[in-house]
């Protein structure tokens, strides 16, 4: 499925909204659909047997009875649904209007995808301190993506005023679960010496980290690193390829 991907502002990178599959991941509470089926409790059980068999009209119906009931995880399905134009005829205002809701419920990813609504003016009007009142709400429930961008808008004043500490505070935090951007993101930042002291140890440390989870700007850094001898690097042409090449994948 298509992911919403956030613009990159700056050097300093935001983090994708979740797919329709991540969102049904979530419903699922770590269960597959066919064992949330067997739950006679479970109401989203239906939708999830019908988005598993590529029926999605018959998902999106079963989830709005439920979500039109007031069950904030069907009302993530729906927006999700509305947003991608899965099951459904695309819209954007009506989807922002379901995550609204259920991110009125304290359910992280709706938080988490409101704020993206906002940041790009998806369905509503773009407004950043929308878009951080959001993230923040989703970031202090644990939501990584969110501690990500959060630190983002706090790194660059986007709709908050500017805080590179705060900033570095979400990044930690982010970084603790192995978030790829973040640890890229904390690597910048202690490069930059933007909201701590400037340490070239403590940049490629989370260089590396970034690039070993998968990050492929921290990946191209690395190689341009190792070729042109930065941090106190040996140029070394074999770890400049091997980078390359991680890159490239």
């Amino acid at each position: 499925m298509r992911k919403l991907i956030l613009t990159c502002l700056t050097p300093i990178l935001f983090s994708a909204a979740i797919s329709p599959d991540m969102a049904l991941a979530a419903a699922n509470d770590g269960r597959t659909s066919t064992e949330a089926a067997t739950t006679a409790q479970d109401p989203l059980a239906a939708g999830m047997a019908a988005y598993d068999k590529g029926d999605y009209a018959t998902a999106l119906h079963q989830w709005l009875e439920f979500a039109r009931q007031g069950h904030p995880q069907a009302q993530l399905l729906v927006g999700t649904m509305y947003n991608e134009g899965i099951g459904t005829q695309k819209n954007e205002k009506r989807a922002s209007a379901w995550f609204l809701r259920a991110a009125e419920q304290d359910n992280v990813e709706a938080q988490f995808n409101l704020g993206t609504q906002y940041s790009h003016g998806r369905g509503v009007p773009r407004n950043r301190a929308e878009a951080a009142k959001w993230y923040l709400k989703a970031a202090v429930q644990g939501h990584a993506e969110a501690q990500n961008n959060i630190a983002v808008m706090f790194a660059n004043g986007l709709g908050v005023q500017k805080d590179p500490e705060k900033a570095i505070q979400w990044y930690q935090r982010a970084a603790a679960q192995g978030h790829p951007t973040a640890l890229f993101n904390l690597g910048y930042m202690y490069m930059k010496g933007q909201g701590v002291e400037p340490d070239d140890i403590f940049a490629l440390r989370y260089f590396r980290l970034a690039a070993k989870a998968g990050n492929k700007s921290a990946q191209k850094l690395l190689s341009d690193a190792y070729t042109k001898g930065w941090f106190g690097l040996p140029v070394d042409p074999a770890m400049a390829e091997h980078w390359h090449q991680m890159a490239q994948q």
